[in-house]
């Protein structure tokens, strides 16, 4: 037991085991009310809405570059189809589990060797497969509950009473691959959605507005295009 203590508090496994410790007394918090009071938001966010709820007049200082490696990351592990904070509890629990045992591998290996050193560059391939694992595992996690729980009973505004509304572009532009934009339903409730624009389309940027168009089923994504308010008074 104390051999065990010891290596899971060891520097090298520290990476790993503290996210399991934090998710581990969070979860701990949540049971007891704790969490819900402090956080003043159930730990299970509503459904398509990434959690980030800062002010939609909040300076998009500094987002280009890493908003489009995020931003597709997110979209692979169907963010907009899972609450974030559930996503986020897997992965870390992945993460930690699966970096630990691997760690604990490799130490059993080097004692096979009478080497009772664990040297740091073999922390590297149980990072890279810890990472991997993790995003698999949350992907898989997160196409489950999409199927388990459909969208349309999880007590949110649906699909298509979004299409019509007007949002604001919070990726660094949108393409006609991929772009993410914010807005609020007719409850107030702020909501994060996965977009694209048609082919020849004008590209919004970060900041601008657009209206939702139609869903892709297929994709996942609304189609949207830049909202002008000149052209909408000369369709009116």
């Amino acid at each position: 037991m104390l051999d065990f203590i010891g290596e899971f508090f060891a520097w090298y496994n520290l990476i790993f085991t503290v996210p399991i410790i934090l998710i581990f007394f969070y979860i701990l918090l949540h049971l007891l009310g704790i969490a819900s009071h402090a956080g003043g938001d159930s730990f299970f966010l509503e459904i398509s809405d990434l959690g980030v709820d800062a002010d939609d007049d909040m300076d998009y200082v500094g987002l280009d570059a890493d908003e489009s490696i995020l931003s597709r990351l997110l979209d692979f592990v169907n963010v907009g189809e899972t609450p974030l904070m559930m996503l986020i509890a897997v992965f870390l629990l992945m993460w930690g589990i699966t970096g630990f045992t691997f760690n604990h591998i490799i130490i059993s290996i080097l004692q096979k060797f009478a080497v009772k050193t664990f040297w740091a560059p073999l922390i590297i391939p149980s990072l890279a497969i810890a990472f991997v694992v993790s995003i698999m595992s949350t992907k898989l996690f997160a196409k489950v509950i999409a199927i388990v729980i459909p969208t349309s009973e999880k007590g949110v505004t649906s699909i298509k009473e979004l299409v019509g509304k007007t949002a604001r572009v919070i990726s660094g532009e949108v393409t006609t691959k991929f772009g993410r934009a914010r807005l609020r339903d007719n409850l107030g409730n702020s909501i994060t959605v996965f977009c694209k624009i048609r082919a020849g389309e004008e590209m919004p940027k970060i900041g601008d507005e657009v209206i939702l168009l139609d869903y892709d089923d297929t994709e996942r994504k609304f189609e949207v295009e830049k909202f002008d308010v000149n052209r909408m008074n000369d369709i009116e």
